[in-house]
């Protein structure tokens, strides 16, 4: 009897001491996200800098999403700690969630953030759809703010509120931005496309330290190319992150066939499905890309920049664009 009770004393003792260490600790404690910037409430279609501060020595993933669709969407670094979301144009509050891997378990993080007010005027990236697009021409010649065409010089045609065009350099040249000039995160990007080139416009964004180069579309979701109205091209640019100012990029302008133009379409669908933007290495690159033009820009610390002068032009079924704004670089 005395050997059963010392036995059942050190069996006592040895469950003990598998409890404590085999992972009886405290639950991980996981902060709310926040919103960096701007401050609340914010505009209808601006763009809103998200973080989770979170330290942890162990593996850590983040996926920043919405609850649905119509809550805005994500832009940009959705699998890192701090993302930027685009608002919807319809005021209201809106849940932005980052769900948080620690060690393969999952944890969703909400963020309330409100939307209200005018939207931005400046903001281009929610297309403006058309069920019956005015046939009206696009450069109308009884107006003084019109864009001169490229064969005539800027000097005779001056736009009263922008900074005249470059001279195209090529069969397709970005027009509104100069080689070595600054530019805010987003911007609008003009360029020029000759008329007799039946190929699409694919402009790309490629960090001058980094062999990765990311696709532009002003509507990624739907795979959209670049849009073109006569002989213009237009399209909404992202140029790196939040903390990236002072680095260079560089702009490139393509043109696609058939075969290239759609697969960069299901490329961006994809991505914008995933919430995931990795980028395209030189070997992920489709064939059947031309290049045309060329810059490198300098990022700025302004976070969104001047759309451009298309008159009272109209884009079917993309995008409607009829204000004038300073060109980036003067």
């Amino acid at each position: 009897m005395f050997y059963f009770k010392r036995f059942f004393v050190v069996a006592l003792a040895i469950l003990f001491v598998i409890l404590v260490f085999s992972g009886c600790s405290a639950p991980i404690e996981i902060p709310d996200p926040e919103v960096v910037e701007p401050s609340e409430p914010v505009a209808p279609g601006s763009q809103v800098s998200v973080k989770l501060d979170f330290d942890y020595d162990g593996t850590v993933t983040y996926l920043w999403h919405t609850d649905s669709e119509g809550n805005g969407r994500i832009l940009r670094d959705a699998n890192s700690s701090a993302a930027v979301w685009e608002a919807p144009m319809e005021p209201g509050t809106y849940n932005v969630f980052v769900t948080v891997g620690v060690d393969g378990e999952s944890y969703d993080k909400p963020v309330s953030i409100v939307v209200e007010g005018p939207p931005l005027p400046t903001e281009t990236s929610t297309p403006q759809p058309t069920d019956t697009p005015s046939p009206a021409p696009l450069l109308p010649t009884d107006t003084p703010t019109q864009i001169p065409s490229p064969t005539v010089p800027p000097t005779e045609t001056p736009i009263p509120t922008a900074t005249p065009t470059l001279e195209p350099t090529a069969p397709v040249s970005i027009l509104n931005i100069k080689d070595g000039a600054e530019a805010a995160q987003s911007i609008s990007l003009v360029g020029y496309k000759d008329p007799s080139i039946t190929e699409v416009v694919w402009v790309f964004v490629c960090p001058l330290n980094s062999t990765t180069c990311w696709p532009q579309s002003t509507n990624a979701c739907e795979g959209e190319s670049t849009a073109v109205v006569g002989d213009r091209w237009e399209v909404r640019i992202g140029i790196g992150g939040l903390d990236n100012v002072g680095l260079f990029f560089k702009i490139v302008a393509y043109t696609a066939n058939a075969e290239a133009d759609a697969s960069l379409s299901q490329t961006m669908v994809n991505w914008c499905k995933s919430g995931d933007f990795p980028g395209l290495l030189p070997e992920e690159m489709p064939a059947g890309l031309t290049l045309y033009d060329e810059i490198a820009v300098e990022r700025n610390a302004e976070p969104v920049g001047d759309r451009v002068l298309f008159t009272e032009s109209e884009i079917p079924g993309n995008v409607m664009i009829d204000d004038a704004v300073q060109v980036e670089g003067e």
